[in-house]
């Protein structure tokens, strides 16, 4: 088990170091039109100000899905990952080789069904956003 703590500490602080050099602005982003944006306190009078474009609510829902569905399928690669470790870590014990594989087809099985939830979603709204006449690079989901 401690062994296990200490490559799952690992992996984690693998993913978090490159964190704050994702920090920095970005003058292509700020570029563009935000469709939600806060003002700081004693700033202008707009608390919150709305583009009010075209599509802009399907915008929204659109990238809440699609940041949904990666966690969501991190958290699946996680489970794929620690089955993994699980099997190789059993030293030849059929049940826990039994428990890992189970654990790892069903994390395939939830993979599959949210890349299909993802391509669904990703189809259904670009459907709506060519009948709301969204083109172009306001349709950046």
């Amino acid at each position: 088990m401690k062994y296990f703590l200490f490559i799952l500490l690992g992996m984690i602080l693998t993913i978090a170091t490159p964190a704050p050099a994702l920090s920095q602005t970005d003058a292509v982003g700020q570029a563009k039109t935000d469709l939600l944006k806060v003002t700081a306190p004693g700033g202008p009078d707009d608390v919150v100000i709305v583009t009010g474009e075209k599509g802009e609510i399907y915008l929204i829902i659109s990238r809440v899905i699609n940041i949904v569905l990666g966690f969501i399928g991190l958290i699946v690669l996680i489970i794929i990952i620690v089955a993994g470790i699980e099997w190789m870590t059993s030293g030849g014990n059929a049940d826990k080789i039994s428990s890992a594989k189970k654990r790892m087809i069903a994390g395939v099985i939830g993979l599959a069904i949210i890349l299909g939830a993802a391509v669904i979603s990703n189809f259904a709204f670009n459907a709506v956003a060519i009948s709301l006449g969204i083109e172009g690079e306001n349709l950046d989901l």
